[in-house]
């Protein structure tokens, strides 16, 4: 409906005409669409994709819990007009400060495809938010064949209102997207609808040094996840700075390691259900050396949720800086000491001596995070904990994490220069409903100042409150806040086209081909 322009990193309008217009409750934007959207068959775009596309993203039946949690706090309903196919209400529980961006994650589907009977009209908006809501046998066999595997890669179901068609997924190798003939956007002049290039190749390659090497020897034309040291190294070549524009440039995202401050008890021991052992993992982790070793000094501290590049990222909190003696200090009166003589602290837990030995949950395929654990595990060891690197393939990883199934984990999160809502991260119901609060983290309190930041339509008024609620997670350590990594982009020269800040640092469909730049064409190898 509505998407950033990365140029501005403001919005911009792209299925609706003008700004949605929000009456005076705070609670009701109206939108109207245009009328000259068409599917792929010709169908128009019209308010009954925007229902049944909302209702399968709240729905209890679908299987999206990390997205679903994005929505439940900023979308009741959505309200449409008798006879009027290009206009319809978004109702929010209550005025929020992001209600005009929430529909700049709704991606829609086209229900007359998906589902040619209507069957989902048996579901309300209601029922979406009823926790004893029983559906048909009919509306649960739909949604069995709409969350089978089969259909989530399938062409015919993946049709969109975009520029350009999938024609081809192949799992762990490339995504083969073609331009649109008779396109409905084609003689749109947005940035946002442009549609350059014939063809778009996504390669998935996975190992950081395969990627160095289809740069060097230009079998890809442009990429935003080079590895810190190839980037570093390439560009020290003039071959490379003759071929490619690239650069280094600060983005919205930060590394984290999150600790379990609910656990089961069981299956995972209570390392971290005391502050004074969060803040102790804090002082041991030694951020600076990760930025220096790992990431060249391409990294900045966090101190926070928010990237420091927002107005209100909290400045004043001060960095929890490396400090052995503050850790075994705080480790000892949290009663973790080495009674035995091991070199491994330990504590009596309902009678039972146990050992501080967990299990660090990384993802196995995002470098360079196996060098990272291990340069926490060998510092943790220096206090007597003991930490047990545990590489998890990016499915389990979440799964793990969303079913809070972990000890400790090291992740990240991608943001972005608009409103950001922190309930999603931090609100104690997306722990209970497993969502993306991970750790365990809030109370009524911190639940309530969410609550109020949400609300708060007055800037000044709403930097003093997320200021107070960064602070709030600053003292609970449920993270120990890494880095925040420079994004690390090269596009070919041949083309006209931006690097910019915001994810993903590039408008792939902008890319224009210069007349006589660049040499020959590229033409990916599809069987690399």
């Amino acid at each position: 409906m509505i998407r950033t322009d990365l140029r501005t990193l403001k919005m911009a309008n792209v299925l609706c005409i003008g700004d949605p217009v929000l009456d005076e409750t705070g609670t009701r934007l109206t939108y109207t669409l245009r009328n000259d959207i068409k599917w792929d068959n010709g169908e128009p775009f019209t308010v009954e994709d925007v229902v049944f596309s909302v209702k399968l993203i709240l729905s209890p039946l679908t299987h999206n819990p990390q997205a679903k949690s994005n929505f439940t706090n900023s979308i009741q309903s959505i309200e449409t007009f008798p006879g009027d196919q290009y206009s319809f209400v978004l109702v929010s529980p209550a005025p929020l400060r992001g209600n005009k961006e929430v529909m700049s994650e709704v991606y829609f589907v086209q229900q007359s495809i998906w589902d040619p009977k209507d069957v989902l009209a048996e579901l309300k908006f209601e029922d979406c938010y009823n926790e004893k809501f029983v559906p048909t046998d009919r509306l649960k066999k739909w949604f069995e064949e709409f969350n089978a595997p089969n259909r989530s890669k399938n062409p015919e179901y993946l049709t969109g209102l975009g520029p350009y068609k999938l024609i081809e997924w192949v799992d762990d190798s490339y995504i083969l997207l073609e331009k649109k003939k008779n396109w409905w956007g084609d003689s749109d002049t947005s940035i946002l609808l442009q549609n350059n290039p014939d063809k778009i190749i996504f390669k998935i390659i996975k190992d950081e040094s395969a990627t160095y090497f289809a740069i060097r020897n230009e079998n890809i034309d442009a990429v935003n996840r080079l590895g810190m040291t190839k980037l570093i190294k390439l560009q020290k070549h003039e071959y490379f700075n003759a071929s490619y524009q690239s650069a280094f440039i600060d983005q919205y995202a930060y590394n984290y390691l999150g600790m379990n401050m609910r656990p089961d008890g069981i299956t995972h021991l209570p390392f971290f259900t005391d502050v004074r052992v969060r803040r102790a993992i804090a002082h041991l982790v030694p951020a600076d050396d990760i930025i220096k070793v790992m990431y060249k000094g391409k990294a900045g501290r966090q101190v926070s949720f928010l990237s420091s590049l927002k107005q209100e990222y909290a400045h004043d909190i001060p960095l929890v800086e490396w400090n052995k003696e503050a850790a075994e200090r705080l480790l000892d009166e949290a009663g973790w000491k080495d009674t035995d003589g091991d070199n491994i602290r330990d504590k009596v837990i309902n009678g039972e001596k146990v050992p501080f030995r967990f299990r660090l949950n990384y993802m196995s395929d995002a470098a360079p995070s196996k060098e990272i654990c291990l340069m926490i595990k060998e510092n943790l060891y220096k206090a007597g904990l003991d930490v047990i690197p545990n590489p998890l393939e990016f499915s389990l990883f979440y799964e793990k994490a969303f079913t809070h199934d972990f000890d400790a984990l090291m992740g990240a999160w991608m943001g972005s220069a608009l409103y950001e809502d922190p309930s999603q991260l931090w609100h104690s119901s997306q722990w209970s409903n497993f969502g993306a609060n991970f750790c365990g983290f809030g109370n009524a309190k911190s639940d309530s100042l969410i609550d109020a930041c949400n609300r708060e339509m007055n800037d000044s008024l709403y930097v003093v409150k997320i200021r107070e609620l960064q602070k709030m997670v600053a003292d609970e350590q449920p993270y120990v806040f890494l880095c925040s990594p420079q994004a690390r982009v090269a596009i070919h020269r041949r083309f006209a086209a931006g690097i910019y800040s915001e994810k993903p640092q590039m408008f792939v469909n902008e890319f224009q081909l210069l007349s006589g730049g660049g040499g020959t064409a590229i033409k990916p190898d599809l069987t690399q």
